[in-house]
Order: structure tokens, then sequence, then C-alpha cells
């Protein structure tokens, strides 16, 4: 039995769980899972830059963890005040995300504080990269 946390971005424990291996019977034929595009939207804001640091982590070890599925696309986009919205990197294959040194790597490890706060910009700029598939 294996036994594992689940942290929070603070990287603080918050729940255990616990895992038992058991055999597979039958034929079981691998897949890809479906093709999807994951739209991450940071708050840089200036109350975030005590968090700043545990979120870009975060961000990196979460995607790691998914491991280079070929079929996963990753967007990054940051949000301060109004007018000040910044896509870093659009629909990256999740292996060019994870590869050490990449450009969409040094634009994580870049998100800094700036500004007020304004949401709704990144939201929409969000929306046009579900709307264009």
């Amino acid at each position: 039995m294996k036994t594992f946390a689940l942290r929070n971005y603070m990287g603080k424990e918050t729940h255990y769980f616990s895992v038992e291996q058991s055999s597979v019977t039958g034929k079981v034929s691998p897949s890809l899972p479906p093709a999807s595009h994951h739209i991450l939207i940071v708050d840089c804001s200036g109350s975030m830059w005590c968090l700043m640091d545990g979120l870009r982590s975060v961000i990196i070890d979460s995607l790691a963890s998914v491991g280079d599925q070929p079929n996963i696309k990753v967007s990054l986009i940051s949000y301060a005040s109004e007018g000040n919205v910044r896509s870093h990197f659009e629909r990256e294959p999740l292996s060019k995300v994870n590869k050490k040194n990449s450009m969409p790597q040094k634009s994580i490890k870049s998100l800094a504080t700036r500004g007020l706060t304004c949401i709704s910009q990144a939201l929409e700029h969000a929306q046009t990269l579900i709307r264009d598939g």
C-alpha cells in the first residue's frame, strides 16, 4: 500500500490517500487521452507578492506531474491592472512546457507581481482561446 498527500497551493498537506495495487484481468489496450487545452490564468496583482514564489513552483510541479502527454496543450495568461493582461504562451505542447529551460518554463519562472487587480480582461482573453479552438 502506498500513501500520498494532497497539497494546497502553499504546499501545505490537506488530505491523505492510500492506494493499493491490484492486478488487471482481461486485455487492456493503451490509448491516448482525448486532446485537451489547459489555460492557466495567474493573478499577478500586487496582493500576490508574498505568494508568487510558491505559485511558480506549484505551476511547474503540477504540469510536470502530468507527464509529457502528446495530446495536452497549455496556455498561460497573467493579469494585473486594467489593460495589463499578458499572454505568455498559447497552445504549447505539454512536452515543451515541461522541458527544462524552454521558453514556456522561462515564462513561468519570470511571473512577477505588478499593478492592481482586473481579472475580467484575462477571462476575456481566455475565452478567445477557447473559441479559436
